[in-house]
């Protein structure tokens, strides 16, 4: 066996590549044998050492030591079925990996993919993972691929697989594309022979290593993940599973309809939970969407953090550790001669304290050899930054204004929209298009409020203050389902207030006394005599309730800074409006009875402006602080 040549320089304590050395990707759906494969090569089942494994991130980089004279090292890429991370997160590990490895001069030399020739069909995970790969490596990298077929040794008839491999070669959309690029196709017989040649065609090639697509978008163009081919590729997909949940909770509409018409009280709640657990996913979707929209520089700042909370975690660890030897120390030397009491502890406490420092260490060589020079100015940026020219707000803005008869102000903020208005006066807004078109018909709102999945209604009143239309927008007859129905139902009188929340949370009531709600657990418990007349919901299980004797409940945990002080200071004055941001818990707006309006709300936050020009044109307001 050739010994295995080390990197040359390691006088700057970092990973060093030489011009010489070959990385070869290895990539595939899960179970198509790339653990195997590589371990045929490398014989061993061991990482790489902390030098270059910093620099791989979320992948595995592996040596392999059994060509004389070469370094050549696998590069073990999960796949984008992987059990364990979403699509993703899959690829933005790739995506850093790729990157920081380009910036570092590292090429690849070549890229292996694998895939199952006992697969029937190319479908599912196996042509999703196949389409993110063409996006990934881009058409001029092709020509450096070889597509390996693997478990030929578990086919009945090695026939079958001959038929397969025909309709891979010559189907345009599976591998007939990347063929007519340059790509080889090869059969691999899961041994150590078969792995190696493999291998010896890209140590043996004397084309250049090349770049793949996506470091040319992220690197050289500076491009968001999103904004790359493999990022729109994914997006789509992700779009294309969020219709699918979407047209299924429509489905579930008309199920849910008749369940509660025949009573069925066990079918609502089996529908019901499946509702849940489609908006959930609904969520990650849209998560994942709005999380890909990153740099390069981003997610090098976001590896270096959870590496510093491993380190942080490690060493807390450590001294919960030496805590607990110095206090067996104490305890035994009480109990006997303290000189040999501590000849015992003293090698305990240090093969301990060597094993943890050993975990903490590795830590530490990754934060340490992450040798980006951009990636430490976006981190130095981020742990130790400058001043704001514009520091964070943490004060209450005041206001004063004067309050008309039957004043019903309308105050509704949610992250990036709000609307400002009430009784005929200017309304001040930033919508979404489809309720701006809505408003430009029926500009007399009494009532706006939003919840989850983008789910917004909107209730507009005649001259008499009479109901007369009303707008939902999302999926506020799936997510809100019974409110949505009690809503539409003619029983139920003029809605008097209507609040929707996060987690499923609404609350609305009407002339005739009529209620409907579902409120966080921590909510009081109501007293029949006493009426709950407003509700506004805020982030996660927060929420502000006023109660028709006057009375104020809330639950706010740590969010909407010094909120919870004014309502105790104005406990006495009435409140007429009360709006929490369910996307920011920073931001609150209260108007009082007696004039008084109050706010608060990051330094940056753009509503702030339209809210003291809506007050200051409408109702002479004069604000201070």
């Amino acid at each position: 066996m050739a010994e295995f040549i080390r990197p040359a320089d390691h006088s700057g304590g970092g990973f060093v590549p030489r011009a010489s050395d070959i990385y070869i990707a290895v990539m595939g759906v899960t179970g198509a044998g790339k653990s195997t494969f590589i371990s045929a090569c490398t014989e061993k089942e061991v990482k790489i050492g902390h030098d270059l494994q910093a620099c791989t991130q979320g992948l595995d980089v592996y040596p392999c030591s059994l060509f004389e004279g070469k370094n050549v090292y696998l590069v073990d890429t999960p796949g984008f079925d992987d059990t364990t991370r979403t699509d993703k997160e899959v690829l933005k590990e790739i995506a850093l990996w790729l990157g920081s490895s380009y910036k570092q001069q590292i090429r690849l030399s070549g890229i292996i993919y694998l895939h199952r020739i006992t697969d029937n069909r190319m479908q599912g995970s196996a042509r999703k993972n196949l389409f993110m790969f063409n996006k990934l490596c881009g058409r001029n990298a092709l020509r450096n691929v070889i597509l390996a077929t693997t478990m030929w040794e578990r086919l009945s008839d090695e026939g079958i697989g001959v038929k397969h491999e025909k309709e891979l070669v010559e189907t345009e959309d599976f591998w007939g594309f990347m063929v007519r690029q340059g790509s080889q196709v090869r059969r691999h017989y899961n041994t150590k022979e078969s792995a190696m040649g493999l291998l010896q065609i890209f140590v043996s090639s004397s084309d250049p290593p090349v770049t793949l697509k996506i470091q040319e978008e992220m690197v050289d163009a500076h491009r968001r993940l999103d904004e790359t081919s493999a990022g729109r590729e994914l997006d789509s997909v992700l779009a294309q599973e969020r219709e699918k949940y979407k047209r299924e909770l429509e489905e579930m509409k008309a199920e849910m309809k008749e369940a509660l018409l025949i009573r069925d009280n066990e079918m609502t709640e089996i529908i019901v939970q499946s509702q849940r657990e489609l908006l959930a996913k609904i969520d990650r979707i849209d998560r994942d969407r709005e999380q890909m929209k990153v740099s390069l520089e981003a997610i090098y700042s976001e590896r270096i953090a959870e590496l510093e909370s491993q380190l942080r975690q490690q060493q807390d660890v450590n001294s919960e550790l030496q805590k607990s030897l110095c206090e067996k120390l104490v305890f035994e030397s009480e109990s006997s001669s303290e000189l040999q009491d501590w000849q015992m502890v003293q090698p305990l406490q240090t093969n301990n304290s060597k094993l943890e420092a050993s975990h903490e260490n590795n830590i530490v060589n990754d934060l340490s050899e992450y040798d980006d020079h951009e990636a430490r100015e976006a981190h130095s940026a981020r742990s130790s930054p400058s001043p704001p020219s514009s520091p964070p707000q943490t004060w209450v803005v005041r206001g004063f204004f004067d309050i008309p008869n039957k004043f019903h102000p309308v105050i509704f903020i949610n992250g990036e929209n709000w609307f400002f208005g009430r009784g005929g006066k200017e309304n001040y807004s930033k919508l979404p298009n489809n309720v701006d078109d809505f408003l430009s018909k029926n500009n007399n709102v009494r009532f706006i409020s939003a919840g989850m999945h983008d789910c917004i209604y909107v209730v507009c009143t005649g001259n008499d203050d009479a109901e007369n239309r009303i707008f939902k927008s999302g999926l506020v007859s799936l997510v809100y389902t019974d409110l949505n129905l009690w809503l539409d139902s003619a029983s139920r009188g003029q809605i008097l207030d209507f609040s929707l929340g996060p987690n499923w949370y609404y609350f609305a009531h009407d002339a005739h006394h009529n209620t409907q709600c579902s409120f966080p657990e921590n909510f009081p418990v109501a007293d029949p005599y006493i009426r709950i007349e407003k509700v506004s919901f805020g982030y996660d299980d927060t929420y502000v309730a006023i109660f028709s004797d006057g009375s104020i409940k809330y639950h706010l945990g740590k969010h909407y800074p010094h909120l919870a002080e004014e309502l105790d200071n104005w406990g006495e004055a009435k409140i007429v409006a009360i709006q929490l941001d369910i996307k920011n818990p920073s931001s609150w707006i209260v108007i009082l009875g007696n004039g008084i309006i109050l706010y608060h709300a990051d330094s940056d936050a753009a509503w702030t402006k339209d809210l003291r020009d809506w007050a200051i044109n409408n109702y002479n307001a004069r604000w201070w602080g």
